[in-house]
């Protein structure tokens, strides 16, 4: 029996059709690639802008802290109170140089005071300093209070003004009027040891215990210091205060009217639209350089009637930042122009202080920035020059002086970075005022993106005008602060720290470890808008003071004499101010 052969059905084929989810084979089997997503472009993240580093230069001085705030503070004083001691103004002029040279050392075997230094700087000329005496005496003889000692200090006057430039004469007169009046006047700083060489007055002199022996107006800065002092509690210049308020006043109305009617004069050539392009541009930046000028001119003005001087601040590190308010040159043309003149600046004999080359020495103090502390790890130091000692002791204290505007925005760039505040907006957190700013908290410019920095102490053992040290407690030097204890208000009142009280350690919250006031963060956006505003004045100053503005000024105008202004160039400012 034959089998049958076995026949296998095969399962119909049924069309599957393909997945939208599985990929796509090409005829050749090649899995095909995925398409691609359309994208958008990526988001361009914000360049953080370089922090700007500005450039630390040591100032010419072997002055220590104290002993530069209070020839500071005698230079203000003695400008503020000028009217009424009638001092020469060349003899206030000569005040503006701080201290550059060096007078030698001092005993090494004796303990220098605090408000002494190791090395005795140079100071004022024997003719200037016997003209300060003689006009602060005055002073006192007039005061109502010492009517009984009038004799003695006339006598006093007159034995200073018959002593010549003998300066050992000049302190025997002031002795007397220690020893026969109530006025209270320390004795001189000793002299440097390494100054051997005495005349035959000063061999004499030297034989006797009881003289002191002073070969230089650097020795009597205590006596000068002790007479202003003094002075403070005379009836003249109490109501010498009341005075400068109505002074303000007026000053305030003149600034006032000026930009009216500068204000006016603009508005009727914007109306008009006459003449070119080019024309209505540079009347433009006229009438911003008019306004500018009526501004920076009612600050100068203003330093007349200073309440009183105090340093622009400090910040977290210990650093004090002074500025010097300008001289009596300036501040007359500053009136001038206010009282509708041309506000010419005329130097005399002087022309040329405000020039670059002198600048750059940094010998007359009114025109650069003080900055004492160390300077900031990393920080680009100016190169010494040569003949000069070079000091690259990281931890040392020490004078740093900013003698461009433009260095001086820097620092003020510099310092808004460093402890991240937006120097575009005026007004601070409500959060933030009162909060004093830790080490731990700021933010260090060699670390920017990180949110902090790493913790440094203070080192810095001076204050804005009074310590809270025991040191500094027994040598604390007055100012003419204390007779007015009301500040006047500023632009930018609602960032700036108030001065009401005698000394600055009542602006800050709580000291650190050291005994040093802590900023708080009002105090240091009040610092930076402060530093921002002197490079703008500094920068207008020397504009109108400088010979090589004024010279280049005149020949910018003569080259344009006949010629018409080309096109996207804007016509010199110096062109309309500073001549």
């Amino acid at each position: 029996m034959s089998s049958k052969p076995h026949i296998c059905k095969s399962k119909p084929h049924v069309l599957v059709p393909p997945s939208p989810y599985a990929p796509r084979s090409s005829a050749s089997g090649v899995q095909a690639e995925k398409p691609k997503q359309r994208t958008g472009r990526p988001k361009q993240t914000a360049r953080a802008e370089p922090i700007p580093e500005p450039l630390w230069t040591r100032l010419p001085t072997s002055l220590n802290y104290h002993a530069a705030q209070e020839r500071m503070n005698l230079r203000e004083f003695l400008l503020r109170f000028s009217h009424l001691s009638e001092i020469a103004r060349g003899h206030l002029e000569e005040l503006e140089e701080v201290g550059s040279g060096t007078l030698g050392y001092p005993d090494p075997e004796k303990e220098c005071s605090s408000v002494s230094e190791s090395r005795l700087a140079t100071w004022i000329s024997e003719p200037a300093l016997k003209g300060i005496f003689v006009g602060l005496l005055t002073i006192l003889s007039r005061d109502s209070e010492l009517d009984g000692e009038v004799q003695v200090i006339t006598k006093a006057i007159q034995g200073i003004k018959a002593a010549g430039v003998n300066l050992n004469k000049i302190w025997a007169a002031l002795a007397a009027l220690r020893e026969n009046s109530s006025v209270v006047l320390p004795d001189p700083l000793p002299r440097p040891a390494s100054i051997t060489r005495l005349g035959t007055s000063s061999v004499a002199l030297a034989q006797d215990a009881s003289h002191s022996i002073v070969l230089y107006t650097a020795q009597l800065v205590p006596a000068v210091s002790a007479l202003t002092d003094r002075m403070l509690q005379t009836k003249m210049v109490r109501e010498d205060f009341d005075r400068a308020a109505a002074q303000e006043k007026d000053l305030s109305r003149a600034a006032r009217e000026l930009t009216a009617e500068e204000n006016k004069r603009w508005k009727v050539l914007f109306d008009a639209k006459d003449g070119t392009r080019d024309s209505r541009r540079a009347t433009r930046t006229a009438h911003k350089d008019a306004l500018t000028a009526i501004e920076h001119a009612h600050k100068v003005a203003m330093t007349e009637c200073l309440p009183r001087f105090a340093p622009l601040g400090r910040d977290a590190d210990g650093r004090v930042y002074f500025v010097l308010s300008p001289g009596m040159i300036e501040r007359e043309a500053a009136v001038d122009l206010l009282e509708g003149g041309r506000g010419e600046v005329k130097w005399g004999k002087r022309r040329g202080i405000a020039d670059e080359a002198q600048r750059k020495r940094m010998r007359y103090w009114s025109w650069h920035l003080a900055v004492w502390g160390r300077k900031p790890k990393g920080a680009h130091v100016a190169k010494v020059a040569r003949g000069e000692d070079a000091e690259d002791d990281e931890e040392s204290e020490g004078w740093w002086g900013f003698w461009e505007p433009t260095e001086v925005a820097k620092l003020s760039e510099w310092l808004a970075a460093q402890y991240g505040i937006e120097i575009e907006t005026k007004n601070a957190s409500k959060d933030a005022e009162g909060v004093p700013i830790d080490e731990a908290t700021k933010v260090h410019p060699t670390a920017a993106q990180d949110s902090e920095g790493k913790a440094r102490g203070r080192p810095s053992n001076a204050s804005s005008t009074a310590d809270t040290s025991a040191e500094a407690s027994s040598s604390r030097i007055r100012t003419f602060a204390s007779l007015n204890r009301e500040s006047s208000h500023d632009d930018h009142e609602d960032v700036r720290t108030s001065d009401s009280d005698d000394g600055d350690d009542s602006l800050y919250s709580r000291v650190d470890s050291r005994g040093q006031p802590v900023p708080r963060r009002q105090d240091l956006i009040a610092l930076v808008w402060r530093l921002r505003e002197y490079a703008d004045l500094l920068n207008w100053r020397i504009k109108r003071a400088s010979k090589e503005s004024k010279e280049g000024a005149e020949k910018a105008e003569g080259s344009d004499k006949g010629k018409a202004v080309r096109k996207e160039e804007a016509i010199p400012t110096q062109t309309f101010y500073g001549k």
